[in-house]
């Protein structure tokens, strides 16, 4: 068996140094629990599958925890599927949405009694935060782009991207023109992160493959039933790198040549890790190769 990265081999040496760093009743008695109902998490993943085997309809989607508030505990932001096709009403769907198939935003009323008992409650306050986003999201990024210690929201999507500026009242607002990072091919993978160290953060944004309706293809398995088609690695989409500018959303710059370079890959939704190395910051990407149909 080949042995992993030297990376790789730290990671597993941490993880063993925390696990055994924790006390032997402490390790037997971790237990989780499902309390998506009583905390009031309702959201429900919409992939817009209508029976033709689209491609992007095996992919699921992003989830965030991010305390936008600022009161101390983390809220949720969950990314919304879609209809492919403009033309496509929700209706055609073979598993129609529940409510409207927009990305949800649930904030964090946590509450602690008397005797120290924790209650989680989350509040669906999409609607009450200006966020309307009903691309077919795959993936969402956080990061304080402007500096101003409030965390802002990148959402790729199989289409154009979207930057979310928090603006510190419980709301957002749209950015993405201003900031110039709205992507349009299929965005799955975001990272922000210091790439050149000054002090600004920049964004890495991995697409997937061209893909869309007029790129469908039909394909039929071996017992002559209907399956999806998978791409060709020789159409993987270039990714993007973006250096923000000195204020943040409202300046960037696409990086150049000599910094970190656009190139072609598919990138999984899992992809891309940021690890630092000598003070540099230093990406680990895990790349897909299906086959395409004939």
């Amino acid at each position: 068996m080949p042995s992993p990265p030297p990376h790789c081999r730290f990671l597993l040496v941490a993880g063993a140094l925390l696990a055994a760093a924790l006390p032997a009743a402490e390790r037997g008695s971790l237990r989780f629990r499902d309390a998506t109902a009583e905390s009031g998490l309702d959201f429900v993943h919409f992939n817009g599958m209508v029976g033709d085997l689209y491609f992007s309809e095996m992919m699921g989607s992003g989830v965030a925890l991010v305390d936008y508030d600022g009161d101390g505990d983390l809220d949720v932001y969950l990314v919304q599927g879609a209809m492919l096709g403009p033309e496509q009403s929700p209706d055609e769907a073979l598993i129609p949405p529940r409510g409207e198939p927009i990305d949800r935003l649930y904030r964090n009323d946590l509450a602690v009694d008397a005797g120290g008992a924790v209650a989680i409650r989350l509040v669906d306050v999409t609607a009450a935060a200006g966020l309307d986003e009903r691309g077919n999201g795959m993936g969402v990024a956080v990061g304080d782009v402007d500096g101003d210690g409030r965390p802002d929201l990148y959402v790729t999507n199989l289409g154009p991207n979207v930057l979310l500026h928090n603006l510190g009242d419980g709301t957002f607002e749209e950015a993405t023109r201003r900031a110039g990072v709205g992507d349009d091919g299929w965005g799955v993978p975001a990272v922000f992160f210091d790439y050149d160290r000054d002090g600004r953060l920049d964004l890495y944004v991995g697409n997937y493959v061209d893909y869309g309706l007029a790129l469908h293809k039909e394909c039929v398995s071996e017992p002559g039933r209907g399956t999806t088609a998978a791409p060709s690695p020789t159409s993987p989409r270039p990714t993007c790198s973006i250096a923000t500018g000195a204020t943040g959303p409202s300046r960037s710059s696409r990086a150049g040549p000599g910094s970190v370079r656009s190139r072609r890959g598919l990138s999984a939704p899992w992809s891309w890790t940021p690890t630092a190395t000598a003070g540099w910051i230093c990406m680990s990407r895990t790349t897909r190769y299906p086959t395409s149909c004939g």
